[in-house]
C-alpha cells in the first residue's frame, strides 16, 4: 500500500493552503473569544465563511 500523496493531492494541499492564508481573516478560537462578537454576530460570521468556502469550490467536496 502506497501512503503518499499523489501529485494531485500535492497541489490539492498547496492550492489550499494559499487559499485560506489569502482568506481566513484570523483563526476561529479568535473570533470565539473576542467580547464584541455576541452569538448572532458568530453567526454570520460563519455564514460568510460558508458562503467563501462555497464560492471557491471548497464546500460539499466530493472525493473518489
Amino acid at each position: 500500500m502506497d501512503l503518499h500523496f499523489t501529485a494531485d493531492h500535492e497541489r490539492f494541499r498547496r492550492d489550499l493552503r494559499e487559499w485560506l492564508s489569502a482568506n481566513l481573516e484570523r483563526p476561529w478560537i479568535e473570533e470565539q473569544r473576542d467580547p464584541s462578537n455576541d452569538p448572532d454576530r458568530l453567526f454570520e460570521i460563519r455564514r460568510r465563511w460558508q458562503a467563501r468556502l462555497n464560492e471557491a469550490g471548497y464546500l460539499g467536496m466530493d472525493w473518489p
